[in-house]
């Protein structure tokens, strides 16, 4: 029985995990046994923070349209090399396993996958 462990799952959350030094882990440890907190919360501050200060700089459409980019140049080297082994659909495939490994929701993937050419 963990009687320092706090639940807090939720349903329709993804995990985001990270590693850090020893020393660092174990002074975090501490805090929020101390204080009484999860990690997690530390977690969600800085995360929350970041994505509200990029967000802005950087909206969703903007890296959508970073991506296809990198995926059409990506495709065009491929498509232009001498052994060039790769159709456009079997592209789209890996990218979409990739996509798929990455976590990137299904709106977010049909529009990348459509805008390769």
């Amino acid at each position: 029985m963990a009687l320092l462990k706090i639940k807090t799952k939720r349903e329709g959350y993804k995990l985001v995990g990270v590693q850090i030094p020893p020393q660092q882990y174990n002074y975090l440890a501490l805090y929020t046994l101390a204080k009484g907190i999860p990690k997690t919360k530390i977690y969600k501050e800085v995360l929350y923070n970041w994505i509200d200060s990029h967000e802005k700089k950087e909206p969703v459409n903007i890296l959508l349209q970073e991506i296809i980019f990198l995926l059409n140049t990506n495709y065009d080297k491929l498509a232009a090399s001498e052994d060039n082994l790769i159709s456009l659909s079997d592209y789209k495939e890996i990218v979409k396993k990739e996509l798929e490994g990455k976590s990137v929701s299904d709106e977010c993937m049909d529009l990348i996958l459509k805008a390769i050419q």
